[in-house]
C-alpha cells in the first residue's frame, strides 16, 4: 500500500511539473514585443546643416497594447534641437536643454488621454521625428545619438490588468557622420579637432615616419 501510495506521489508530482513547464511556455509565447530603430538623415539648407532623426516604434508581434512611453535622447554639444514632428499619438510633451540637468538630451513622452491603453497591431510606426541644427564649424563631424535607459520607461494596464508581459527593446541609438563640415586640421583623420592632430602634425614637421592628411594640414 505505501509503495503504490509512493508511486501515486511521484506522478502527481510529475504532472506538477509538466503543467507549470507548459504554463512557462505558454505565457513566454503569449508575450507582446515592441522595439525602436532610429535613422538619422541630414539635408542642408543655404549654408547651414541640417539633421533629421527618425524614431521608429516597431510591434514585433500581432498587436501591442500600453498606456504611455518615454525616450530619452541624448545628443552632441554642436547640435540644437529645433523641432519635434511626426508623433506617433499625437500627443506629445518635451523639453530642451534641461532634462536630467543635461542640455543635450531631449525626452519624448507619448501617453494615453484619457487613462485608457492603445492597442498597435503589427508594423512600424514613427514615434517621433527630431531635427537639430548643426553649429557653424563645429569641431566634430561624427554626431551620436544615444538612449538613456535609465530615462526611458514604459506603462500599461491603466484600463485593464493584462496576463501577458510586454518587452521593450529601445535600441542603442544612431550615428551620422557629414565628412564636409570638417577636413582643415583634421589631419588624423579621426573627425575631430584636437591636440592629437597638433601631436601629430609637429611629429610631421620634424621628420617622423607618420602619416597625415597632407590636404587637411593645409589650413
Amino acid at each position: 500500500m505505501k509503495k503504490i501510495f509512493a508511486l501515486l506521489l511521484v506522478v502527481a508530482l510529475c504532472f506538477s511539473l509538466f503543467s507549470v513547464n507548459v504554463f512557462a511556455q505558454e505565457a513566454s509565447a503569449n508575450d507582446e514585443k515592441i522595439y525602436f530603430t532610429y535613422e538619422a538623415t541630414n539635408y542642408q539648407n543655404e549654408d547651414t546643416d541640417y539633421i533629421k532623426l527618425e524614431i521608429c516604434l516597431n510591434v514585433d508581434t500581432d498587436i501591442a497594447r500600453f498606456w504611455g512611453i518615454d525616450v530619452f535622447v541624448k545628443f552632441d554639444d554642436n547640435l540644437m534641437l529645433k523641432g519635434v514632428d511626426g508623433c506617433l499619438l499625437n500627443e506629445i510633451i518635451y523639453t530642451n536643454f534641461d532634462i536630467a540637468n543635461s542640455k543635450n538630451a531631449v525626452k519624448i513622452s507619448q501617453d494615453m488621454y484619457p487613462s485608457s491603453d492603445i492597442t498597435l497591431e503589427n508594423g512600424q510606426y514613427t514615434f517621433a521625428t527630431l531635427e537639430f541644427e548643426v553649429a557653424k564649424n563645429p569641431k566634430v563631424c561624427q554626431f551620436d545619438f544615444a538612449i538613456d535607459l535609465e530615462e526611458c520607461s514604459l506603462a500599461r494596464g491603466m484600463s485593464e490588468i493584462f496576463d501577458n508581459e510586454l518587452i521593450i527593446d529601445y535600441g542603442t541609438g544612431a550615428t551620422i557622420a557629414l565628412p564636409h563640415l570638417i577636413s582643415k586640421g583634421d589631419v588624423n583623420s579621426d573627425m575631430q579637432i584636437d591636440n592629437k592632430d597638433l601631436g601629430l602634425l609637429m611629429q610631421y614637421i620634424n621628420g617622423w615616419k607618420v602619416e597625415i592628411d597632407t590636404q587637411a594640414a593645409d589650413v
